[in-house]
């Protein structure tokens, strides 16, 4: 898949720019929050007629929306501290009160060890279909194909 933001490279990265998430390759990447990495795990499930578009499944992971609710009420429900659920994952304590506060996303691997100690779900595996039509290569329009029009006049 291709990077949403400049079109030009193929997206290695989940990020987070002004509220919204965009797939970025790594350079795009640069300007918004990392929320994860993309796998790089694609399926490709092509039709028997040649007219039927091909179908491209692509697997990431994310973190749930109420990531913070779920992480604190798991560690008020199991009686930690912030202090200690730090030193637990070799973590600051403040940049866990940030994520408490959904001041901060943590990242896949953080999300991980969460999980772990807390006994708790915050990482989603999230599925994007993606379709092209019979050997044609769709364009999907992006942010640079937006600023390139508004360069334009238009």
């Amino acid at each position: 898949m291709l990077c949403e933001i400049c079109g030009r490279r193929k997206a290695a990265f989940l990020v987070e720019i002004e509220g919204a998430k965009l797939y970025a390759c790594a350079v795009c990447a640069k300007g918004g929050k990392i929320i994860g990495k993309l796998s790089q795990k694609e399926e490709k499930v092509k039709s028997i007629d040649k007219n039927i578009e091909e179908v491209v499944v692509e697997r990431t992971e994310d973190i749930v929306d109420d990531y913070a609710d779920r992480i604190r009420k798991a560690r008020q429900r199991m009686n930690i501290e912030l202090k200690d659920l730090a030193k637990m994952l070799n973590e600051k304590e403040s940049f866990l009160k940030h994520i408490e506060r959904r001041e901060m996303i943590p990242t896949i691997k953080l999300a991980k060890k969460l999980e772990k100690v807390l006994h708790i779900k915050l990482v989603e595996e999230v599925v994007r279909t993606l379709s092209t039509s019979s050997g044609a290569k769709k364009e999907e329009f992006t942010l640079a194909d937006y600023l390139q029009g508004e360069e334009d006049g238009g």
